[in-house]
């Protein structure tokens, strides 16, 4: 589970620094980044026995779930003003 949250960060940084043109997949990758973040949390705070580190990955489930809604509101507004 820890080298697949890794991969997937590493992933994410990549697809970030090369695909900056096109937005859509630019949000699909910050979302699937606090995804692998939040596997991370859960992951160090069950092997720790922390409880923070589930409050912290709900706090990034919901900034995610705010950021992609927020993300494609401005897409679809930049695009029915260029039309």
């Amino acid at each position: 589970m820890l080298i697949i949250a890794i991969i997937t960060i590493i992933f994410s940084i990549i697809t970030i620094i090369f695909e900056r043109n096109n937005y859509i997949i630019l949000l699909l990758t910050l979302e699937l980044f606090l995804i692998a973040l939040t596997i991370l949390f859960i992951y160090c705070s069950l092997i720790l026995d922390d409880f923070y580190g589930i409050l912290s990955s709900i706090y990034l489930l919901s900034l995610g779930a705010i950021e992609s809604a927020i993300g494609l509101t401005i897409l679809i507004i930049y695009n029915q003003t260029t039309k």
